[in-house]
């Protein structure tokens, strides 16, 4: 788990270690741990002090269902059990001020094609309606720089109510999938105030640190 900096520091001599042993074969096997951005590639914002927690597939349904309250937690799970997916983990990414946030996300699979398809059922939830009434419009966006990736953006520029709940926001969502991981990262702060090319940019820098870089073996 990456919790400490000590932590961190001998995963990555572990990660460069396995790297000189495979030479020419491919790229290292990374832990799933990680995989979840690391401090810089996001600039402005730091991932949580606390280590995170990996995740059984019904601990990965729950969070997704958590997140998007549209989706029905029966349908999450039978989703990702046709995914085949075997693990999850997340990461709260706190921003530059207090009006900022974000989150990091990887899930596993059994395949590359499951991968994928978790990719498609995630950004489908990221665009739909509420589950009840209110006045968030959603917007795909074009991720460059990155082979089949996905973008969203969710964002509610007048106030439904008194509620916290209910305040303006905007959220931009950037999905991509590569071998049999699903990544996904979450940027929020209020409208039209999230800097789309940093966040391009810091999902671009994710995606090749761990591109075709196998599952750990179990």
């Amino acid at each position: 788990m990456r919790g400490s900096r000590l932590a961190l520091a001998v995963g990555v001599t572990f990660v460069v270690a396995a790297g000189a042993a495979a030479g020419a074969s491919g790229p290292a096997p990374i832990p799933i741990w990680q995989r979840l951005l690391l401090a810089g590639e996001y600039r402005g914002f730091t991932p949580q002090a606390d280590p995170p927690q990996v995740g059984t597939p019904a601990v990965s349904a729950k969070e997704t269902q958590n997140f998007f309250d549209a989706l029905k937690l029966p349908a999450v799970t039978a989703e990702f059990r046709k995914d085949g997916v075997v693990r999850g983990i997340s990461e709260d990414l706190s921003g530059p001020d207090k009006r900022r946030g974000g989150l990091a996300f990887v899930i596993q699979s059994s395949s590359s094609a499951g991968a994928a398809r978790v990719v498609s059922y995630i950004d489908r939830a990221s665009l739909l309606p509420c589950a009840h009434s209110c006045t968030v419009s959603a917007f795909e966006l074009k991720v460059p720089g990155i082979p089949g990736a996905l973008g969203t953006k969710r964002i509610r520029t007048q106030a439904d109510g008194p509620k916290p709940d209910q305040r303006p926001f905007e959220i931009n969502f950037v999905f991509f999938a590569n071998g049999p991981f699903a990544y996904g990262m979450v940027s929020s702060a209020p409208p039209n105030s999230i800097d789309r090319g940093q966040l391009f940019a810091a999902a671009k820098r994710w995606y090749q640190r761990v591109k075709d870089s196998p599952p750990v073996p179990q």
